[in-house]
């Protein structure tokens, strides 16, 4: 099937993603949403004068396309499965922009325009390290299909 948009999600036994040590698998996706959670911490000087600083964590929810629970096309059960197992297991994780290849794979605009999203475009450009990762899986039994949301929390925060 010809998908608009894609994501390719890495995982890696080290840090610089090492092409001998990294598996990974691309995936349709509807978009992706960033969200933000402040972590700050704030304490009080001995002169009794506030000193705080304020951190932004940055949150990508991926919504995936909904797969087939049945079929053996491009993307499956199987590919998911291979995600949680294998891809997710890792100990370094992270969403990056897929391979064009022959199906001229793509991300949304706002993710793949750095002239138009130049920060947006910057989450991604050398791949969203992520630390942790909530996933929700719906099943649409009707038309035999499941869906797959994946929560990404970015390992670095964002400072002032």
């Amino acid at each position: 099937m010809g998908w608009r948009y894609w994501i390719k999600i890495q995982g890696a036994t080290e840090p610089t993603f090492q092409p001998v040590n990294t598996l990974s698998v691309e995936l349709p996706i509807f978009g992706i949403h960033p969200t933000y959670q402040v972590e700050s911490n704030a304490e009080v000087s001995m002169s009794g004068s506030e000193i705080s600083q304020r951190k932004i964590r940055v949150v990508l929810e991926v919504n995936l396309v909904a797969v087939s629970t049945w079929d053996t096309g491009t993307v499956n059960t199987d590919s998911i499965q291979y995600l949680l197992r294998s891809i997710l297991q890792m100990k370094h994780t992270r969403l990056i922009k897929p391979d064009l290849g022959t199906n001229n794979k793509q991300l949304p605009d706002r993710w793949d325009s750095a002239g138009n999203f130049p920060l947006t475009t910057s989450l991604l450009a050398n791949g969203f390290v992520f630390a942790r990762c909530d996933l929700a899986n719906e099943k649409k039994w009707a038309s035999g299909l499941e869906q797959l949301t994946l929560t990404c929390y970015r390992k670095e925060l964002l400072t002032s």
